[in-house]
């Protein structure tokens, strides 16, 4: 984090309910902090990435099928492929 204003939006995410985490200036590790101290001479803050878990149905030969569609729960991705998906599977992914 090198700008004063991206300092500041990390801090507004703060302040509006978003999580924090946090890691040694110059390291990898990111760890999520409740309470940050801001001290930016030793530590780098950021936006917890979100993360997100969805289900998709695999069909035989039909690849595009039901491409992009990403369910809510394994039971709804079954429902939807009406028992014609080879396999259903979990995925999951951070913004």
């Amino acid at each position: 984090m090198s700008t004063l204003q991206e300092k500041i939006a990390v801090m507004q995410a703060y302040a509006d309910g978003k999580n924090i985490e946090m890691c040694p200036v110059g390291g990898t590790l990111w760890r999520e902090v409740p309470h940050p101290e801001w001290d930016w001479s030793i530590w780098e803050y950021r936006v917890a990435p979100v993360k997100h878990v969805g289900w998709i149905n695999i069909y035989k030969g039909h690849s595009h099928y039901g491409a992009g569609t990403v369910f809510p729960n394994e039971q709804k991705a079954r429902d939807h492929s009406a028992g014609n998906a080879v396999s259903t599977i979990l995925i999951t992914w951070e913004e």
